[in-house]
C-alpha cells in the first residue's frame, strides 16, 4: 500500500514554515521570474529559494 503525501504551495519563506507546521509532507515554490503565479511581489527570492 503507498503512503498518501500532502503536498502543499509555498508563494513565501512564512507559507513555507506554516506548511510545515500543519503537517504538510513536501511543499512547492517559485522564485520571481520563473514562477507560473500571478506576481504578488511576495515571491521567494533566489537566496531564499
Amino acid at each position: 500500500m503507498q503512503k498518501v503525501e500532502l503536498l502543499s504551495p509555498a508563494g513565501t519563506l512564512e507559507k513555507l514554515k506554516i506548511a510545515f507546521d500543519f503537517g504538510a509532507d513536501a511543499v512547492y515554490g517559485g522564485v520571481s521570474h520563473f514562477s507560473l503565479r500571478i506576481r504578488s511581489g511576495k515571491e521567494f527570492s533566489m537566496e531564499e529559494f
